[in-house]
């Protein structure tokens, strides 16, 4: 989930952005702004660092559980060109 200070701050960065004329109507486009923001935010499917560094470590240990099961074939398919030569005429 999104930090709600976060989402705040972001809504006063829009704010200051805005012209003087525009910033008579800072009450809504602060509070309209935020609920927007929050909305938006909630469609996205976010995680929270924490969780982002553990899916991290577990594609590092699938990404290595790969390469050593790549290397295992390739062994198993030199053991199986040695007892089981590729024929000649193919």
């Amino acid at each position: 989930m999104v930090d709600p200070l976060k989402i705040l701050s972001f809504a006063q960065q829009i704010q200051r952005a805005l012209p003087p004329g525009l910033r008579a109507i800072k009450t809504v486009v602060t509070q309209g702004g935020r609920r927007w923001l929050q909305g938006q935010f909630a469609q996205f499917d976010l995680v929270d660092r924490q969780q982002f560094e553990q899916q991290q470590q577990q594609l590092q240990q699938l990404r290595e559980q790969l390469v050593h099961l790549e290397q295992q074939i390739a062994h198993l398919e030199q053991q199986s060109e040695t007892v089981f030569p590729k024929n000649p005429l193919t």
